[in-house]
Formats: C-alpha cells, sequence, structure tokens
C-alpha cells in the first residue's frame, strides 16, 4: 500500500516539477530580454538628452524606459509605447 501511495505521489510530483523548471527557464529568458530592451532604451533616451540639453538625466531615464517596458510587455506597440512614455515623462518631469 505505501508503493502505490509513493509511486501516486512521485507521478505527481515529477510532472510538477517539469513544468515549474520549464516555466523559470522561459521567466529567465524573458527578464534577459527585458534587460536588453531596457539597455537599449536607456542608451536611446540618454543620446535625446545629450542632443536636447547636453545633460543626462538617470531619473528620466529609468522612469521612461519602465515605462516603455512595461507598456510593450502588456502587448502594446513599439512605437505607440514610446510616444506615451515620452509624454508621461515629460509631464511628471515638467520637462
Amino acid at each position: 500500500m505505501k508503493t502505490w501511495s509513493l509511486s501516486i505521489f512521485l507521478k505527481i510530483l515529477l510532472p510538477s516539477l517539469g513544468i515549474c523548471t520549464s516555466t523559470f527557464y522561459y521567466h529567465s529568458q524573458a527578464e534577459e530580454i527585458n534587460s536588453i530592451i531596457k539597455y537599449f532604451c536607456l542608451e536611446s533616451v540618454k543620446d535625446e538628452m545629450i542632443a536636447h540639453s547636453n545633460q543626462i538625466d538617470n531619473k528620466i531615464a529609468e522612469h521612461t524606459c519602465n515605462c516603455f517596458l512595461e507598456r510593450i510587455n502588456n502587448g502594446e506597440k513599439l512605437e505607440p509605447a514610446k510616444e506615451i512614455c515620452k509624454t508621461q515623462t515629460s509631464i511628471e518631469f515638467n520637462l
């Protein structure tokens, strides 16, 4: 009887572990992609700041790129997300 219970337990546990492991794998891939997108976003925002004011404000760049990442992760297209985040940052930081 104990062997049967252990067998059932293992049949439930092992696939669950496989699902959890694969979920972590895809989650870590998504984090990597997000970090790459954020890197390029920060560089782009900083380049634009230099072109307009010769100063880089890291808070503004972070705010803009966090907004951008959130929007594209929610399925929004790149250009609308970019424009909305630029507008929101301008309003929030009185630019």
